[in-house]
């Protein structure tokens, strides 16, 4: 039988063993042996793990720039298509939709109360009753308290339902009127709009406008004017400075930084970019006023294109008009939209703007 003898544990598995030796000097060099085994075992096991780990970071990293890609190349994609989806959409307003035609929810009665709730634990009949009357008093008396309190509950329930009617009918009340309201400014409108009120047509015209659907990054917001006698509607649009629009077009993962590496557009091709989204907001915003006003109320469209700019010299903020165009309705509707460049018909429209719109520079806006 060994003279000596140890068990070890793993601390990294938990698996143990069992030495046996009859040298105290043997047996130390097997436990170092065996711990060195189980330490060269655990190093490899870490540097699996940790390079399974960096594999893993890697490949999540390139998919996240991936997916940055995708999204970053569908925004500019976006902002290429500004006028395609309008050309795509029904400008004007459904009066219908626009019409409230919620139905308020029924009143719905709450549970009654049961007779059986309150006679199911009365004694039943007993045979004994008739040679024990007092069995038969007690019988008695819980039919007695069981109507009883039915009544009590069957009152109580009566008053509940028509307390709960009377507020139901209020609110019923409350929301057929607003409701009425609510589509009787719908009728007004449209009487208004389709008489030639000048109020009625500029509202429509902010209507129309302001359900308009624009991509990520373009927010523009109009201010709208009409003088009736001249049938002229005079719209101020603010316009997206370049710092609004995404130059970002590809992501690239760098093991070396462990980041991911923005690629932006060359300078030449963002301003080109940038031209071309107000451009297209601006012949959008005329042809989605055009193709909504089904009515003669409006000939002409008078529209200034606005920007805000910070200039250099004095560090102030200013806004300045970039494009002033005049829009005959007829000759704006007699151009294809489908083949004809944004550019191309503001040039036929005769638009007022000093050069490329990335330089900001300013021009005189048009007055109704």
């Amino acid at each position: 039988m060994a003279r000596y003898e140890k068990v070890l544990v793993d601390r990294h598995t938990g698996e143990q063993v069992f030495i046996r030796c009859n040298d105290p000097f043997l047996l130390q060099e097997k436990i170092e042996k065996k711990f060195s085994m189980w330490n060269r075992r655990a190093e490899a096991a870490l540097a699996r793990e940790a390079r399974e780990e960096k594999r893993a970071h890697k490949q999540a990293m390139m998919e996240e720039a991936t997916r940055r890609t995708e999204k970053a190349q569908m925004n500019i994609e976006d902002l290429r298509s500004i006028l395609d989806h309008a050309l795509k959409m029904d400008g004007r307003l459904d009066w219908d939709a626009l019409m409230n035609k919620f139905i308020f929810r029924e009143f719905i009665l709450p549970h009654p109360p049961h007779e059986k709730q309150f006679t199911k634990n009365i004694p039943s009949f007993s045979a004994l009753e008739l040679l024990w009357h007092p069995l038969k008093d007690k019988r008695m008396q819980a039919e007695k308290q069981a109507r009883s309190d039915y009544e009590i509950a069957v009152t109580d329930y009566t008053a509940r339902v028509a307390e709960e009617l009377k507020k139901w009918n209020f609110a019923k009340s409350a929301f057929e009127k607003s409701q009425h309201e609510s589509n009787q400014r719908v009728t007004d409108l449209k009487t208004g709009f389709e008489s030639g009120s000048p109020d009625a047509i500029i509202r429509y015209v902010e209507l129309v406008l302001d359900k308009s659907i624009y991509p990520e990054h373009v927010e523009p917001s109009f201010d709208v004017q009409f003088d009736a006698g001249r049938k002229v509607l005079k719209v101020d649009v603010d316009l997206p400075h370049p710092s609004d629009l995404p130059s970002v077009i590809e992501y690239k993962y760098s093991p070396a930084k462990d980041e991911l590496v923005e690629k932006e557009m060359k300078p030449k091709e963002f301003d080109e970019l940038y031209d071309d989204v107000v451009t297209q907001i601006v012949v959008r915003t005329i042809h989605e006023i055009f193709e909504s006003v089904y009515t003669s109320s409006i000939d002409h469209i008078l529209l200034n294109g606005w920007v805000r700019r910070h200039e250099k010299k004095s560090g102030r903020s200013s806004r300045a008009c970039i494009v002033s165009v005049q829009a005959p309705r007829d000759t704006f509707q007699s151009m294809d939209l489908r083949k004809v460049s944004p550019t191309q018909c503001l040039a036929k429209l005769r638009a007022e703007h000093a050069g490329s719109f990335d330089k900001l520079e300013p021009v005189h806006p048009l007055a109704a």
